[in-house]
């Protein structure tokens, strides 16, 4: 190898191995992140934090916080009147959905969504935050 051949192969390889780890390294990280759940917290955690950050952030007096942190409590007592309200037409239509996809499968098929279903079920109720 000429004079400059030798150091020229050892940063050829040393790029080359950087470039490797880096996109090795992306892909792994983008994986994480994108496979990670979102976290949902209970109502009141939730709106300790927008509290505070609508504080820091529009620098709220004591009597402005005090009004939004009623609003929001209003808002939330609404949306759980709504959502009560909707809850038995919404299960009314995730059965019918249910009856007609279980209709397509054959009986060894139907067997084994019933147990996907339930599992999907229990995983849900796991993963519902606090009332």
């Amino acid at each position: 190898m000429t004079r400059y051949g030798l150091p020229t192969l050892y940063l050829l390889v040393v790029f080359v191995g950087g470039l490797g780890t880096g996109v090795f390294g992306d892909r792994v990280y983008q994986k994480r992140v994108v496979d990670t759940p979102a976290v949902r917290l209970p109502p009141e955690q939730w709106k300790k934090r927008h509290m505070k950050d609508l504080q820091e952030r529009l620098n709220l007096t004591a009597d402005q916080s005090a009004r939004i942190s009623t609003v929001l409590d209003e808002t939330h007592a609404e949306m759980i009147g709504l959502m009560a309200k909707s809850q038995p037409e919404m299960e009314r239509i995730q059965k019918e959905q249910y009856d007609k996809v279980n209709a397509i499968l054959s009986p060894a098929q139907s067997a084994e969504y019933a147990k996907f279903h339930a599992e999907r079920e229990k995983r849900r109720m796991q993963n519902r935050p606090p009332q």
